[in-house]
């Protein structure tokens, strides 16, 4: 059992071209010092001592510049190409951090983060398409799920030690973060191969019979409905949960750190070998159960208190997200042409930072209305609705790319 194990795991990784392995690297670098955005709640609320709805502005605000940096990036793939694209995303959000250290009014500082999401959201469009085009469709999957393994990998020491950081100074995560992302451009400019850096999409969609133009693909349309409700239940983990945590829990910062970085290190250790062995289904069945799971571990926190309880909702939770984020991407890509992966990349994009203008809002306005309870009977709701409607979607369509031959598991 543990050899057959192990062997599936060798297996998960193999046959992954080098220049998915440099992209992962990036994203490796930039989010081991992602701190800001999981302690922004904290940060407006205990050191800049803003009440609960100016916070949830502020956060909605960088939801909203999100929503702009994902459309001028889906855009400009097109005109400037992914890589010079992601190089500048990472120049600029560098210095923007930098610079919102020194802003503490509340509309200089919304403005800040408004700006700052703007170039730092332009990344993930170009990010999709270079993973997109540097992958073959049967590995497609797994090099979705090797990305988002070094995104969870990094965010697994970032949160950590931004947690120990936040207990002293607040304005020390705006400096690392700022530096990490400098590095990773550095790293991506210099070491990506030419080769991939001019890379160009092979002409056949992933899709028996695409549609001749994004305007006409009503599947993708509902898909991606379905992911803004998903996602806003999801995101409660930034932008509500460390506040749950240190107010009803009692847990210090560094303890909030390490229930957000257990997150991570789930996903660095299970979610290729999950996605190699899952990837054999329908796409969009096995979204449905992971929308499910991630609403059973919200529900999950209002069943009591103390460590117990938070692990459990991080086990649901991490659970849902590594079988339903990866296959979210590959689904969405697997219906582009190569002349509208741009479009395709940037549309799919918005569907996750509109739900980061959505959450912090219906978040903060459900706890001052209510109280938390509520919040998280909310979204479990919430879930359930995005599951039934990922699984009726699935039934309704046959023609997404499956791998020729299914995961092969000894």
């Amino acid at each position: 059992m543990i050899q057959h194990f192990f062997r599936m795991y060798r297996e998960a990784y193999q046959g992954l071209p080098a220049a998915i392995w440099l992209l992962a690297g990036v994203m490796l670098i930039n989010r081991s010092g992602a701190m800001v955005l999981p302690f922004m709640t904290l940060y407006l609320t205990e050191s800049l001592h803003f009440g609960l709805r100016e916070a949830g502005y502020i956060l909605s605000l960088y939801g909203m510049g999100a929503l702009a940096g994902n459309y001028a990036g889906g855009w400009l793939i097109n005109r400037i190409g992914y890589f010079h694209l992601q190089v500048g995303s990472l120049v600029l959000a560098a210095l923007g951090l930098w610079g919102l250290a020194f802003l503490e009014s509340f509309w200089a500082l919304g403005l800040g983060v408004l700006g700052l999401s703007m170039v730092a959201d332009a990344f993930r469009p170009a990010n999709l398409v270079a993973i997109t085009v540097c992958s073959p469709l049967q590995v497609r999957a797994r090099a979705f799920a090797l990305n988002r393994l070094a995104i969870n990998l990094g965010f697994s020491l970032g949160p950590a030690l931004g947690g120990l950081l936040a207990s002293h100074n607040f304005k020390w995560l705006f400096w690392l973060d700022g530096a990490t992302c400098l590095l990773a451009a550095l790293f991506l400019y210099w070491f990506l191969p030419v080769s991939a850096r001019k890379a160009r999409p092979e002409a056949n969609s992933a899709v028996a019979s695409p549609p001749k133009s994004i305007r006409q693909d009503g599947v993708f349309w509902v898909f991606v409905l379905l992911l803004v409700i998903f996602a806003t239940c999801f995101f409660q983990m930034f932008a509500t949960l460390p506040l749950f945590l240190k107010s009803v829990y009692r847990f210090e910062e560094w303890e909030v750190g390490l229930v957000l970085a257990l997150n991570g290190a789930l996903i660095v250790l299970l979610e290729m070998v999950l996605i190699y062995w899952v990837q054999r289904f329908p796409l969009l069945r096995v979204i449905a159960i992971g929308t499910a799971l991630t609403g059973l571990g919200l529900f999950w926190l209002n069943l009591g208190q103390g460590y117990a309880y938070a692990l459990g909702m991080v086990l649901f939770v991490t659970i849902g997200e590594m079988i339903t984020m990866p296959l979210m991407s590959t689904f969405a890509m697997n219906r582009a042409q190569a002349h509208n992966r741009g479009v395709y990349s940037g549309w799919f994009t918005m569907g996750y930072s509109l739900a980061h203008v959505i959450a912090p809002s219906i978040g903060m306005w459900l706890i001052e209305q209510a109280n938390f309870a509520a919040l998280w009977y909310t979204m479990t709701g919430l879930c359930g609705i995005a599951a039934l409607g990922f699984w009726r979607l699935e039934k309704t369509q046959k023609n997404v790319y499956q791998p020729s031959e299914p995961a092969h598991v000894h």
